[in-house]
């Protein structure tokens, strides 16, 4: 999901030897116009599973329209995250920021981490 979720993920959940980005999660929770969406009431995060676990996996780096805006910034792979962690954080950003959408399992990561191997 771009930056926002990087940020989210880093900052969020894990060891402060990971947390680069301290202090920007506000921002980043409502977006940046055209660089990184926002995390708050957006489809993309409380809509299908699959794509937003393959982001995380994978990371992205293209041009993306999301609730009719363009957003375009790099989120590189975190393929060194467990299945849990991914599965965690994700239910966390899915069910925060007025979000509400079912959680992400770590039977669903562990099938798109599959599905998904480079």
């Amino acid at each position: 999901m771009l930056k926002s979720l990087n940020v989210l993920l880093i900052s969020q959940h894990f060891p402060s030897s990971n947390n680069i980005y301290c202090g920007r999660i506000l921002i980043e929770v409502f977006g940046v116009p055209g660089l990184n969406p926002p995390l708050e009431k957006t489809s993309y995060v409380s809509g299908k599973k699959t794509p937003l676990i393959r982001i995380v996996l994978n990371g992205m780096d293209e041009r993306d329209d999301i609730n009719g805006e363009s957003y375009s910034n790099t989120m590189p792979p975190h393929k060194f995250l467990s299945n849990q962690q991914i599965a965690d954080v994700l239910t966390f950003v899915r069910n925060s920021f007025k979000n509400k959408a079912p959680v992400i399992t770590l039977a669903d990561v562990k099938y798109v981490r599959a599905r998904t191997r480079q």
